[in-house]
Order: structure tokens, then sequence, then C-alpha cells
């Protein structure tokens, strides 16, 4: 009678309860515990994201997997056995974190030298994401385990253990990374600041400020005004600067430049920082992680323009010397 309790409880989540959203990880292993077929038992599984184009869903896994049940605890005096079944099911996430699984078994070692049957497995299951090493996660539902000769053993399928993701899913991830992205860098960019492309900012310029390309600005030149090339123009420079002075006001323009953009990728890890203890407190274990991927992105950023600093002002000391 409870097994058909269980069974009304998995059919009515399979029914009422929402699909769960997409970006999944491609394959998951995972280790488990409890009853298996109404037998304490272990085992050991390998879930496999079935694409969304098949079946037009991107919910659905294939489970591969291998356990040992052994029934001495429940008949230690008579009828004893142990399989060893591998298992095939499919399971559909009804939620983020529930699923529904239902699938066959069939033993390849079966104790007495006996030879095993055909038999099956019907849960329902829930995973909580713990934010270090993987998921733990339990399920609850009904199996069996049948052997060629004597009773099958039928009852409780009950068991909890840990998964891990071992091959994650890359666009999904990226994704949920660059939309982090996007967002902490719009709010640090004061909003009377808006970011506009080449395009738009043509557009926003009112009719009365021409937009003219390179060869029409020159056309429009008086005749007075004598068009010079790059080399006439460097040529026509007066002999009392020299080409290294010029060098040296380059490299220096350079560095303030540098100079600017390492105080805003600066700003920027201070931004994460304060981002990273709020969602350390608050528990969001996948915010957190998208923030400490972004936080090292901009630390290597801050890296990097110290040392193209440093470049600049190796550079700059040489050709002072050079000039003396």
């Amino acid at each position: 009678m409870k097994i058909k309790y269980i069974l009304v409880i998995i059919l009515f989540c399979a029914f009422v309860l929402p699909a769960a959203a997409a970006g999944r990880p491609e394959q998951v292993i995972g280790l488990g515990a409890g009853y298996f077929g109404g037998m304490p038992g272990a085992s050991i599984d390998l879930f496999t994201h079935i694409p969304g184009s098949w079946l037009g869903t991107n919910d659905l896994y294939s489970r591969v997997g291998l356990a040992v049940a052994d029934s001495r605890a429940l008949t230690p005096d008579k009828d004893w056995c142990r399989f060893i079944p591998l298992y095939i099911d499919a399971v559909y996430y009804l939620q983020e974190d529930m699923y529904i699984g239902t699938g066959l078994n069939y033993p390849l070692k079966v104790s007495e030298n006996e030879t095993g049957n055909i038999g099956y497995e019907l849960y329902l299951g829930m995973e909580k994401d713990t934010g270090i090493m993987g998921k733990i996660f339990g399920e609850i539902g009904c199996g069996s385990l049948r052997r060629s000769e004597g009773d099958p053993f039928e009852g409780l399928q009950c068991m909890i253990g840990w998964r891990y993701d071992a091959i994650p899913a890359p666009a999904a991830a990226k994704a949920v990374i660059e939309e982090t992205r996007e967002n902490t860098i719009a709010e640090a960019l004061p909003s009377s600041s808006p970011v506009l492309s080449a395009t738009q900012e043509i557009n926003a310029l009112p009719p009365s400020v021409p937009v003219l390309s390179v060869t029409q600005e020159i056309n429009t030149l008086p005749p007075s005004v004598p068009v010079l090339s790059v080399t006439q123009e460097t040529n026509a420079l007066p002999p009392s600067i020299p080409a290294s002075t010029q060098e040296i006001n380059s490299v220096t323009a350079e560095i303030e430049a540098l100079g600017a953009e390492l105080i805003k990728a600066q700003d920027y890890v201070a931004l994460l920082d304060n981002k990273i203890e709020k969602a350390t407190g608050s528990g969001d274990n996948k915010k957190l992680s998208n923030l400490n991927y972004l936080k090292s992105d901009a630390v290597d950023r801050v890296k990097l323009i110290n040392s193209q600093i440093e470049e600049k002002k190796a550079k700059g000391s040489l050709l002072l010397k050079q000039g003396q």
C-alpha cells in the first residue's frame, strides 16, 4: 500500500509542477547509498544531458549506473541474496532542483549462481547545490530486483548522496557570467554618463552639425590652406624641436592615459569586492562564483595596466638619457 502512495505523489508532481529552466550541465557523476529495490545498497551513476532539439525539452537526462544491493540485513536466516544490477533510467527535471525518474535494471551478478531478470525503478528526487563541491541529493520511490528463480525483491527505492558536474554547460555559464559583467559595469557607470556607440553619437548630432568624411573635409579647405602628407608635416617641423622631445611627450601622454585607465580598473575591483561581500552574506553561491570570476579578470587587468605603465616609464627614462 505504501508503494501506491509513493506512486501517486510522484505522478502528482510530474503533472502539476512547472518545467525547469534551461542551461543544465552536460554530464553529472553521482554516488548514492540507501535502499535499492527494497534492499540496502549503494550506487554510482552518470547523468548525460539529452539535447532539447530532440524532444522539445531541455530538462531530460539519461542515467546509467551500477549498484550493489544486499538483503542480508532484511532476511539474515533465509532467502538471502545479493544483486549487482546495471540500471538505465530517464530523468526529467520538474523544477530547477526537483526531478522524476524511471527505468529498468538487470542484475549482472546474483549470489548463489543464479541469473537475473529485468526489474524497474520509479522515484522522485531533489538536489541542493552546496556551492563548493557539487550537489547533495535525495530520492524516494519504489523499485524491484528480480532473479530467474525465487520471489522478486520489491519495495522502497530511497537513496541519498552527492553529485558533481563532470562537464558543465559552457554556453549557459558564459551567458550568466557575461550578464553579471554587463550589470556590474552598468551599475559602476554614473547615470549621467551614457555609453553610446559611434552610430548613436552621430545620430545624436543636431541637424546644424554636418558629418563629413575625411575627403570632404579636405575638399572644403580654402585654397590658402595647403594639405600636407604625414611625411611633409614631419619634415616641416622647426629644427628647434628635436624628435626625442616629441617622443618623450608622446610617452608621457600614454602614461597619463594608462593612469586614468588604472584608476577605473581599481574602482571596478573595489565595486566587485563590495558585491562579493553582500553575496557572501546572502548565501547566493551561484552569484558569488560569478563575481569571483569577474574579480579575477579585473585583477589581471590591473596587473596588465601596471606592467604597461612600467614599460612606458622605462622607455621615457631611456629617451631622456638619449636627449641629454
